[in-house]
């Protein structure tokens, strides 16, 4: 049981999800206290990194 277990982990990351990011900024404020598009680029980039994902585009 074991042995299929780590194959099916090994399979499981071996796929890599298909996403996209979304960034928006609806006032001065948020720009102003660090929720830039650049900011909210760079979490995402984090998270697909650490999430294994492949990262199609950005909205």
């Amino acid at each position: 049981m074991r042995d299929l277990i780590l194959a099916s982990n090994a399979f499981y990351f071996s796929l890599k999800l298909n996403v996209v990011g979304y960034m928006q900024v609806s006032t001065q404020g948020q720009t102003r206290d660090g929720y830039s598009l650049k900011y909210q680029e760079e979490e995402i980039n984090i998270i697909v990194k650490n999430k294994a994902l492949k990262l199609d585009t950005y909205f």
